[in-house]
């Protein structure tokens, strides 16, 4: 996903895998701390699940193997316990949602005032929405869990570079010539 981000692009790509994410406290407060900074900047972000061939078969979630992702929104919701769930919000490109682990659409812990807080006024008890592949995920999805595994392997961020500093370097740079264009090494 991020080898395509950054050819479509061409905004630096940061990959993060989950067995990092989750490395500790800390590592994960830094990687949700990037979400969140990537959803406030408008940050090109994806995810990915791990998985071999194809991805007709599908993990313990419901989700296609070896298939990418967009990640739409980073947000928190806070139940009425005052508890803040770290929550996600994923399209799957193929326009399908088989997700079914945590807060898939039909866990009854949804109540209409966390639905309230889910952006975009997206409602996730809505089976699929005119076929968008939208869904919510929980931030642990990236993490391994017991019951499940992994429902992602990594998180891809697309940095713009206006306001971060990044400046030109070799693979940004294309010389014309009279065959096309060259990259200079």
């Amino acid at each position: 996903t991020s080898n395509g981000i950054r050819a479509l692009t061409g905004v630096p790509v940061f990959d993060y895998w989950s067995f990092d994410i989750y490395a500790n406290d800390a590592s994960m407060n830094d990687h949700w701390q990037k979400l969140i900074d990537g959803e406030e900047k408008g940050y090109i972000m994806t995810a990915g699940t791990a998985g071999q061939g194809d991805d007709s078969a599908f993990n313990a979630c419901g989700i296609a193997k070896s298939h990418a992702y967009s990640l739409i929104a980073a947000f928190t919701m806070t139940d009425a316990a005052s508890f803040e769930h770290r929550m996600l919000m994923i399209r799957n490109p193929w326009g399908e949602n088989n997700y079914s682990w945590k807060w898939s659409r039909d866990d009854p812990r949804w109540t209409d005032e966390l639905i309230a807080q889910v952006p975009h006024n997206f409602n996730p008890k809505t089976a699929n929405p005119s076929n968008t592949g939208v869904f919510v995920v929980p931030f642990e999805a990236f993490k391994d869990n017991n019951d499940v595994g992994y429902c992602f392997i990594d998180l891809q961020i697309g940095h713009y570079r206006d306001n971060e500093g990044y400046s030109d370097t070799w693979y940004d740079v294309i010389d014309a010539n009279e065959d096309g264009y060259l990259f200079t090494f």
